[in-house]
C-alpha cells in the first residue's frame, strides 16, 4: 500500500503520477486500465484540493493506493465538509454539455468499477475501486 499526504495546492497533483506509476504491483495491468486509474485518481485529488479543502494550504489531502491481485483501491480524503454526490447534475444533459466543468465525478463513475462517497468528523472520503 502506498500513502501520500499532499498539501492543498494544485502543484501537488504533479506528484501523483510519478509516485504511483513505478509501483511493481502495476504489472499485468493494461496501459488503458492504468490510464483510467491515474485519470480518476488525479480527478478526485484535484476536486479534494480545490473544492474539498478550498485550496487552503493549512489542509491536507491523503491518498492511499492498495493494489492487489484482484483490485486496485484508491481512497482520497480531504478535510472539507463533503457534498451530496447524488445531487450532481448529469453533465451530458441538454444545456450542460457546453459547460467548462462539472464532468469529473461523472467521468470517474464511468471509468471505475465502484465509487463511494463518505464523511466523518475529520472530512470527506472518496473510495474508487477497479477490478483487475
Amino acid at each position: 500500500m502506498l500513502h501520500l499526504r499532499l498539501p492543498s495546492v494544485l502543484q501537488s497533483i504533479r506528484a501523483l503520477e510519478p509516485s504511483v506509476s513505478g509501483l511493481p504491483e502495476w504489472g499485468g495491468l493494461s496501459e488503458s486500465k492504468r490510464h483510467d486509474v491515474l485519470l480518476c485518481m488525479m480527478e478526485i485529488v484535484t476536486n479534494a484540493i480545490t473544492h474539498g479543502n478550498g485550496l487552503d494550504t493549512g489542509r491536507m489531502v491523503d491518498v492511499s493506493i492498495d493494489i492487489t491481485l484482484s483490485e486496485i483501491v484508491i481512497v482520497v480524503a480531504d478535510q472539507g465538509g463533503g457534498f451530496d454526490a447524488a445531487s450532481l447534475p448529469d453533465p451530458t444533459s441538454e444545456g450542460r454539455r457546453d459547460l467548462d466543468g462539472g464532468r469529473g465525478i461523472h467521468t470517474v463513475r464511468t471509468l471505475a468499477d465502484d465509487v463511494t462517497f463518505s464523511r466523518s468528523e475529520s472530512g470527506h472520503f472518496v473510495t474508487i475501486r477497479f477490478h483487475r
